[in-house]
């Protein structure tokens, strides 16, 4: 499949290939997933993965772990003042039924419980593993029933009755009634006649806008909120073989699918947050189950990775509740965050997430890793381009002038950007304190299980922290229902 963006034409084919399965037709092994390109032209946006302002369950115990000393860190531009979510609102939550009492503490008009209308797919396993898991991954060792999912990579139709249930579980007063958005045929969003300066919708890909217009949203999750700290994410996966890789490869594999990121990560001892595209997590369940082991957080990212603001309310929620089901099936967790393909979205699309009960995440430092040629990319950024932003993120951090921290975009997508992050995750950790963003942001908790609250971390925690968290471990009963070791919690 092929876009053009700002005048240059980009491929990149992602065909999934789930070996020995009888499940995808030929068709859909080669289908390509949609790239993204800069939000450079105030008439048009291309679908980019840049930032707007640059193109450059109650918590488990941990053992203390000294901070490094923090120099306070620029802003990011216009938008990026560092100010605090807004938590003004006050809106009565609608009155249907949920599955617990565990009220949230965000917005009125927030679920407080994991959706109602998802399947139940057995609890999920909080609890730690003595070793994070490593080596190869074994096909149908996690059960997914694909052929109750809609066709992959393709918007999935609002008239299904799961779907339908999602739909009529949202307060449709409390969804702004912004217009459908036009994607052109060269794969921009049409913006010739939309007022930037008013803004009134607060469009990310037409203005960067990350603070809705109406007070029952919250703020986009953009920023770690302490200088120093850097939220590690990835998008678009779990990457799982692809087929022209396996076309051109002599041994007939794609070495750098799933798990070579997670056996990486795992190396390096470090978690992160993945936005997974719903699709993949249908054709590769137990990548998204390995890396959930390990203890890195699962968010969506649609089901087929489209711009969210060109389709139907009912096609929105879609395209969120097929994602959000997947990892659900596949790990039994019921994710509470979300990014926006491109980073298009606005208060109508974060309406009906907010309802659906997940958080907007975007970002502050966006690696464009995804624009380097690969075997399955014909992008037109070098690597010594995309060293560049690293290193310049690493020596404005050393040079000690910024505010917060940041949330970096990097891609699980092809051998290039998974060469970048190993070349580059064992930099940040020297300069940063790296992180996945449940850990670094105000977000709460990655999963509905979990319950409310704010989520800590194993790491990066000061002594006194520890010391109440070691008298909450002893009092509390910290066992699951089958007597096993389990995550404590504080709400």
């Amino acid at each position: 499949m092929r876009f053009l963006h700002s005048g240059v034409i980009v491929a990149i084919s992602m065909a999934l290939v789930v070996t020995g399965s009888p499940l995808l037709t030929p068709v859909q092994q080669d289908l390509a997933v949609t790239s993204s390109a800069l939000v450079n032209n105030p008439s048009s946006s291309s679908l980019g993965g840049s930032s707007y302002a640059s193109v450059n369950a109650k918590s488990y115990k941990k053992k203390s772990k000294k901070k490094p000393a923090e120099p306070p860190t620029p802003s990011d531009g216009d938008n990026d003042k560092g100010e605090e979510p807004s938590h003004t609102g006050g809106v009565e939550a609608p009155s249907y039924p949920f599955p617990t009492e565990d009220p949230s503490s965000t917005h009125g008009i927030l679920p407080v419980s994991s959706p109602y209308y998802l399947p139940d797919f057995g609890a999920p396993d909080f609890t730690p593993k003595e070793e994070i898991p490593r080596g190869d991954i074994e096909r149908g060792t996690v059960p997914f029933n694909i052929q109750s999912y809609p066709d992959i990579w393709a918007t999935p139709s609002g008239d299904h009755e799961e779907v339908r249930a999602a739909v009529a579980a949202i307060d449709w007063s409390h969804v702004p009634n912004a217009p459908i958005r036009i994607a052109q045929g060269t794969g921009d969003l049409y913006m010739k006649d939309y007022d930037a300066g008013k803004d009134e919708h607060c469009w990310w890909s037409a203005t960067g806008c990350f603070k809705p217009k109406v007070t029952y949203l919250p703020e986009d999750t953009h920023i770690c909120s302490e200088p120093g700290d850097w939220g590690l994410t990835f998008d678009d996966g779990p990457l799982n073989p692809r087929k022209v890789v396996i076309d051109q490869s002599p041994d007939g594999i794609d070495e750098y699918a799933e798990p070579y990121l997670y056996n990486f990560l795992a190396d390096q001892n470090q978690r992160a947050t993945l936005f997974y595209v719903g699709s993949n997590v249908a054709t590769y369940p137990e990548a998204a189950k390995r890396a959930f082991d390990a203890g890195h957080h699962l968010c969506l990212h649609t089901w087929s990775h489209v711009a969210m603001t060109t389709l139907t309310n009912e096609e929105v929620v879609a395209e969120l509740y097929w994602n959000l089901r997947a990892i659900k099936e596949a790990t039994g967790a019921t994710s509470r965050c979300w990014r926006p393909p491109f980073g298009d979205v606005d208060d109508r699309v974060r309406a009906i997430a907010h309802q659906m009960g997940l958080a907007t995440v975007l970002w502050s430092r966006d690696s464009q890793d995804w624009q380097m040629p690969s075997m399955s990319n014909e992008g037109q950024l070098g690597r010594e381009i995309i060293d560049g932003y690293f290193q310049q993120w690493i020596d404005e951090r050393y040079a000690g002038n910024e505010t917060h921290g940041h949330i970096g975009l990097q891609h699980e997508l092809n051998e290039e950007t998974i060469g970048m992050a190993e070349k580059w995750v064992p930099r940040l950790k020297e300069a940063f304190n790296v992180k996945p963003i449940h850990e670094c942001t105000p977000a709460g908790k990655p999963y509905w299980e979990m319950g409310s609250g704010e989520f800590y971390s194993h790491e990066d925690k000061d002594n006194e922290e520890n010391d109440e968290e070691e008298e909450n471990y002893d009092e509390e009963e910290n066992y699951d229902e089958e007597g096993n070791d389990a995550y404590i919690y504080k709400n």
